[in-house]
C-alpha cells in the first residue's frame, strides 16, 4: 500500500485548479505516492488555529503567507520548498523566469495619456484583490512611497477579494484601474478571451518570488526528497517523454515547468514588505 500525503492549494480561483489537477498526477506518478487534493479559496495558507497542520502535508500559499512562515523559522510547522513555477512576462512570451509579475491593468476605452508617467494614474478608481497581497498591494504601496505618494493617490480603492473579481470590475466598467497577479492574469484570459480586446497592461512590476510550496516539518526526508524531485523534473525544456506530457496540460495555464528560485528575489520582497509596513490603503470593501 501507498504512502498518502494531502496536498492543499490556497491560490485557486487565481491560478486555474487545473494546475494543480497536474502537479497531483506528476507526483503521483514520480513518487509512487497516493495524493489527496484539498482546495481553499477563503485562506491564504493552512490554519494552525483549525489544526490544519495537523493533516495537511504540502500546501501552495500565497506569496505573503510563505514570507511570513519563512520568518517563524522553526516555530513553523511548515519549511518552504527551494522550487516555485516558470511563468512568463505578461509582455514578452521568450521571457521565463521562478517567479511572477505585478501588473497595472486598466480598461481599454480609458486614456491615461502616456503610459510610461505613473502620476496619470492619479484620481483612478482601483480595485485590489487583498490588502495583504503582495502583488496586489505591497507592489504598488512601494511604487507610491517610491514616487512621493500616499494613498489619497487614488479616488477611491476597492477590495475585490480576488484578482479575478479586480479584473471583473474592469470588465463590468464599475472601477478603472486594476493591479493583479500576471499568473491569475493569464487565467483570466484563458476564462473570458474577449478580455484582451477591453483591457490594456500599463505597467509591469517584478518578478516576485514564486507562489511557495510548503511541505509540513513531520514529512519525512526521502518523501520530501521525491517531491522535491519529481517538481524539478519538469523542466521548461525537459526531453523527458512522460514531462512533456505533463508541461503540454500545464502551459495553457501559465505554468511553464518547475525550476530553483532566485534568492535576490525573495530578498527584494523582504525589502518592500519592511518600506511599506507601516502603509495602506483607504479600502472601500465590495
Amino acid at each position: 500500500m501507498s504512502q498518502r500525503i494531502t496536498v492543499a492549494t490556497y491560490c485557486v480561483p487565481s491560478v486555474h485548479v487545473r494546475v494543480y489537477d497536474t502537479v497531483k498526477q506528476l507526483l503521483e506518478t514520480h513518487t509512487g505516492l497516493t495524493v489527496d487534493l484539498l482546495y481553499e479559496s477563503e485562506r491564504p495558507g493552512p490554519s494552525t488555529t483549525r489544526g490544519d497542520h495537523k493533516h495537511i502535508d504540502l500546501a501552495f500559499t500565497s506569496t505573503r503567507y510563505g514570507l511570513d512562515v519563512e520568518g517563524e523559522g522553526s516555530s513553523s510547522p511548515y519549511t518552504v520548498l527551494p522550487v516555485g513555477a516558470f511563468t512568463q512576462h505578461p509582455d514578452d512570451s521568450t521571457q521565463l523566469c521562478v517567479g511572477y509579475y505585478s501588473v497595472v491593468v486598466a480598461r481599454a476605452d480609458l486614456s491615461y495619456g502616456s503610459i510610461s508617467d505613473f502620476p496619470d494614474l492619479r484620481g483612478s478608481k482601483l480595485a485590489i484583490s487583498e490588502p495583504s497581497s503582495l502583488s496586489s498591494v505591497t507592489a504598488l504601496l512601494n511604487k507610491l512611497k517610491t514616487a512621493g505618494e500616499n494613498a489619497a493617490f487614488f479616488s477611491t480603492v476597492h477590495k475585490m477579494g480576488s484578482h479575478e473579481a479586480c479584473l471583473d470590475a474592469l470588465m463590468d466598467m464599475a472601477l478603472e484601474v486594476a493591479v493583479v497577479d500576471s499568473v491569475a492574469l493569464h487565467a483570466y484570459y484563458l476564462k473570458h478571451p474577449q478580455a484582451a480586446g477591453k483591457l490594456t497592461h500599463l505597467y509591469v512590476w517584478g518578478p516576485h518570488p514564486p507562489h511557495p510550496i510548503l511541505i509540513n516539518k513531520r514529512v519525512d526526508d526521502g518523501t520530501r526528497a521525491k517531491i522535491l524531485d519529481a517538481l524539478k523534473s519538469l523542466q521548461p525544456q525537459t526531453k523527458d517523454a512522460a514531462g512533456k506530457v505533463f508541461l503540454k496540460r500545464l502551459l495553457p495555464y501559465g505554468v511553464h515547468g518547475f525550476g530553483t528560485p532566485d534568492r535576490e528575489l525573495h530578498s527584494n520582497a523582504v525589502a518592500m514588505l519592511e518600506n511599506c509596513e507601516k502603509l495602506s490603503l483607504d479600502v472601500t470593501y465590495y
